[in-house]
C-alpha cells in the first residue's frame, strides 16, 4: 500500500465519521480537530474505522501522532511498513491459554475469563451502568451508550496485541459484567496502553488508564 492509498483511506474515514466534510479543503499541516467538528467519541470512531480499513492497530499511546492529515498518513505508512516488514503475531502467543478463574469478592463469586466478541451486549450494558462521571472521564464527553464500532473495538480483540479479560457475576439469574481489564501493545512498545474498569464495591475505580 502506497502513501496515496493510505491518504485516500484516511479521507474516506473522515467522510464517514464527519459526513459533509470537504476533504479536499482540509489543510494537511493543521490539526484536524481545528478544521472538522469532531468530539472525543468521533475521534475514537476515526481510529476504529482506520483500523478496520487498513488492519493497522493504533494504540492509545499513539493518538497524539494523528493530529494532522500529514502526520496521520505518515504514521499509518510507517505502521504499514512495520507490519509488512516482518512482525507477525507469534503463533505460540495466539495459542497461549489465558486465565480462567473464580474468586470470592465481598462474598460474591466472580468469574474472570478472556473477553469474547459475543460479550458486546454485556459490555454495552456495563458501560450504561457506569456513573456519568466515570463515562465522562473515559470518553471525555457525556454519553449513554457506545457506538457499534467502539463496542467491536473493545470486545473483538485478538488476545495477542490487544488483550482483554472480563469479570462476571450472577445478578438475578443472569451473568453481568462487573469488571474489565485490557491492554494493547505494539512490537516496539509492549503494553503501550492499559485500562481497567470495575463496578464491584470496594474494588478499583470505575476507569483507570495509563
Amino acid at each position: 500500500m502506497d502513501v496515496e492509498e493510505i491518504r485516500k483511506a484516511v479521507q474516506a474515514t473522515i467522510e464517514t465519521i464527519a459526513p459533509g466534510t470537504d476533504v479536499q479543503r482540509i489543510r494537511p499541516d493543521r490539526p484536524l480537530r481545528e478544521q472538522i467538528a469532531l468530539d472525543s467519541m468521533d475521534w475514537l470512531n476515526v481510529v476504529v474505522d482506520l483500523h478496520e480499513r487498513l488492519s493497522i492497530e493504533i494504540p492509545e499511546s499513539d493518538y497524539g501522532r494523528l493530529a494532522t492529515l500529514d502526520s496521520m498518513v505518515a504514521y499509518l505508512e510507517a505502521r504499514w511498513a512495520e507490519h509488512q516488514g516482518g512482525h507477525p503475531c507469534p503463533e505460540s502467543a495466539a495459542a497461549a491459554p489465558l486465565p480462567c478463574a473464580t474468586h470470592l469478592i465481598n462474598g460474591i463469586p466472580v468469574a474472570v475469563r478472556p473477553m469474547r466478541a459475543e460479550d458486546s451486549p454485556l459490555e454495552a450494558d456495563f458501560v450504561q451502568h457506569l456513573s456519568r462521571d466515570s463515562r465522562y472521564e473515559r470518553f471525555m464527553l457525556t454519553l449513554n451508550e457506545l457506538s457499534q464500532a467502539k463496542l467491536k473495538y473493545l470486545t473483538d480483540v485478538d488476545q495477542v496485541h490487544h488483550v482483554a479479560l472480563v469479570a462476571t457475576a450472577d445478578r438475578g439469574g443472569q451473568q453481568v459484567l462487573v469488571g474489565v481489564v485490557a491492554t494493547s501493545s505494539t512490537p516496539q512498545a509492549p503494553a503501550a496502553s492499559s485500562r481497567s474498569r470495575s463496578t464491584m464495591p470496594g474494588t478499583a475505580p470505575a476507569w483507570q488508564a495509563s
